[in-house]
């Protein structure tokens, strides 16, 4: 702070010479100032030339800039032109200072507490006295009304608005009264004077007992003005830019030099009213907050009227969202984040993550969300479809419509066999890159799956045939929204016939796939034959077993699949129609032999009971046999050959 003092003290000194100075040194004649002008620096060693080793009787009187009226209790230092401190001393009651110096020069610095009221170069040649005049003006105002009359019996007040901070550092104070340092009354032509007022800002306060007014003057010098009082009762209504009413918004109303003069609440019909005011300017600037935001910045002129209707910097936002080809997304999510953090109203930063949620609603049929009366600034639109599909920033400055361009697409994928035919019964799984499952389905008779509303992702498709699967591979929707699949997939045509040729309707097959490590079968099928006998499918690679049943005809055929296959089938009787007829027959068969067995022993005994009666005959000729026995012999052959019917009845 010592090195940084020292240098700022050699720079006020080296412009002040540079420049020829004007300025009456307190006690120094022109001869005086001719012999100043000779000690301009041009080295450490040619700061002192004479009466080095002696040293002068200066006095130091510290008075306000006419030199007229003297600061006592000033903190009184004195530096040389390297910056180091020479002494440091308070003004007297008659702001004097009196101190033994070495010949050479020199820079005087006043100040009041931290506050820099004033510094000059001096030239110390010979004793003497040196004024040193501060930064003290006079100010002078009058106060008129709106026809010029003066304003007599009026209040003055004076507040300094400086609070002094470090030896040349200070702030200006523009949101509070600052310190009171004069209060005085207006005489018969309306003026007040302040003696003394240090340079800086100050407030004016102005009031005749029920109307008060503050003005913002900034003083550099003696200062008169007049200042024209009209009184007046300010309305200030806040609407939206819909024309809603602002309610619940703090109002501020500044001064040209940007100092609160004003401040309130807007009612819940957005008005604020300050009664008994004394308009010091023509000119006021309106600015309103909502919560932090600045929602309002705009002059009003008091020449113009009292009551001002104030438009907030408040805008309607119509966000479309629209897919990847630019359709409308009805029914989808849109979430509006506030992306503004406020240190100060004026003091702000766009917040990188989401910010707090403001609003939210649905599309409509048109794909359109509609936010009214929103703040300016900046806003994250967040579009929802089952997750995230876009995201964008907006700096809403006035009322716009936004373009999201969401991340959602068609999607067309059609299934084909290696011959080009559509594949419809193949069932389709979709999963997205995060492995889930997407969707689930068949394709429709031209072999086609069309997806609306698909994120762009890269999605892994799995086709499966009866459980096993025929393709699998990754769709990269970024790239295109139309892929045609060809599958290892053929069909298989077969027509079933009878033994002579004709085709069997509507008959009954049972297709079967081998496992490919033994006689298992992975699954079976069961189809009808057309009117025509024919049956086409198209299936994956592999071998198959077809039968076919139709009455009593049968047939099968093993078929090794690895291209398009047809053949015709012929069906016999079945092995079991033979079983059948075999069991059925054979009891009637043997019933048949026997029975012909029977027909076949008949003319034997009538050829035996013949032969017997002869004989018979021969013996009773010949008397061998008596008449009793040959007659009861005689009757009983013949009637056995009459039971057999081999004999005529005599």
């Amino acid at each position: 702070m010592r090195n940084k003092l020292r240098t700022v003290l050699s720079l006020v000194f080296l412009v002040i010479l540079s420049a020829g100075l004007t300025l009456k040194l307190g006690g120094f004649s022109p001869t005086q100032k001719a012999t100043l002008e000779a000690y301009i620096p041009t080295g450490r060693s040619a700061l002192v030339r004479q009466n080095e080793g002696s040293k002068f009787n200066v006095t130091l009187w510290i008075t306000d800039w006419d030199g007229t009226i003297p600061f006592g209790n000033l903190n009184v230092t004195v530096y040389d032109l390297s910056g180091e401190q020479i002494v440091s001393e308070l003004s007297d009651e008659l702001g004097y200072v009196s101190l033994k110096m070495d010949p050479g020069s020199y820079i005087v610095l006043v100040m009041t507490g931290n506050r820099t009221v004033g510094y000059q170069a001096i030239n110390v040649s010979r004793s003497g006295v040196f004024n040193i005049r501060t930064w003290a003006y006079d100010l002078n105002l009058t106060l008129t009304d709106e026809y010029d009359r003066p304003l007599k019996g009026h209040v003055v007040f004076l507040f300094d608005q400086i609070a002094p901070q470090a030896p040349g550092e200070y702030l200006v104070i523009t949101e509070r009264v600052g310190r009171l340092v004069g209060k005085a009354g207006t005489d018969m032509n309306g003026t007040v004077r302040f003696f003394g007022v240090w340079n800086g800002t100050y407030r004016i306060r102005v009031t005749d007992g029920e109307s008060v007014g503050d003005y913002v003057l900034s003083i550099h010098g003696p200062t008169s003005t007049t200042l024209k009082c009209i009184k007046v009762d300010l309305t200030l209504s806040l609407i939206s830019g819909s024309g809603s009413p602002v309610g619940n918004a703090t109002v501020q109303v500044r001064g040209g030099m940007g100092h609160l003069l004003l401040e309130g609440k807007t009612d819940e019909d957005g008005r604020v009213e300050y009664k008994n005011l004394y308009a010091l300017e023509d000119v006021y600037y309106v600015s309103a907050q909502y919560g932090p935001r600045l929602i309002t910045h705009e002059p009003i002129n008091i020449t113009e009227g009292w009551d001002f209707t104030i438009t907030c910097w408040s805008y309607n936002l119509t966000v479309k969202c629209v897919d990847q080809e630019g359709d409308p997304l009805p029914n989808h999510f849109v979430f509006l984040h506030d992306q503004l953090i406020f240190f100060t109203p004026t003091n702000f930063t766009v917040n990188n993550e989401t910010g707090p949620l403001v609003n939210w609603t649905r599309t409509d049929e048109d794909g359109l969300a509609f936010f009214e009366d929103l703040w300016n600034g900046t806003y994250r639109v967040r579009v929802m479809g089952g997750e995230l599909i876009g995201v964008v920033d907006v700096n809403l400055q006035e009322s716009t419509t936004l373009v999201v361009k969401c991340n959602k697409t068609y999607l067309v994928l059609r299934f084909i066999t290696e011959l080009g035919e559509p594949l419809r019964n193949v069932t389709i799984s979709m999963y997205n890159s995060g492995g889930h499952l997407t969707f689930r389905g068949s394709p429709d008779p031209d072999g086609y799956i069309k997806l609306d509303g698909v994120y762009l992702d890269n999605y892994t498709v799995v086709a499966e045939m009866f459980e096993r699967e025929v393709w699998s591979g990754i769709i990269n929707v970024y790239k295109s929204r139309v892929w045609e699949i060809r599958c290892p997939v053929f069909t298989l045509t077969l027509q079933f016939v009878d033994p002579f040729g004709n085709p069997l309707p509507r008959a009954r097959v049972i297709l079967s796939k081998r496992m490919t490590y033994g006689a298992h079968l992975s699954f079976t099928l069961e189809l009808k034959t057309d009117d025509n006998g024919y049956i086409s499918y198209s299936l994956p690679s592999g071998v198959y077993e077809i039968s076919c049943s139709y009455g009593i005809y049968y047939g099968s055929i093993v078929v090794t699949l690895d291209s398009e296959y047809f053949s015709v089938i012929k069906c016999n009787p079945h092995m079991s129609f033979w079983l059948m007829v075999a069991f059925v027959s054979f009891p009637l068969v043997i019933f048949t032999l026997i029975l012909e067995r029977q027909k076949l022993k008949k003319p034997f005994k009538i050829r035996k009971y013949r032969n017997v009666l002869l004989k018979l005959e021969s013996m009773y000729e010949n008397g061998l046999v008596d008449y009793q026995l040959y007659r009861k012999l005689r009757e009983e052959y013949e009637a056995k050959l009459m039971e057999l019917g081999g004999r005529e009845v005599r």
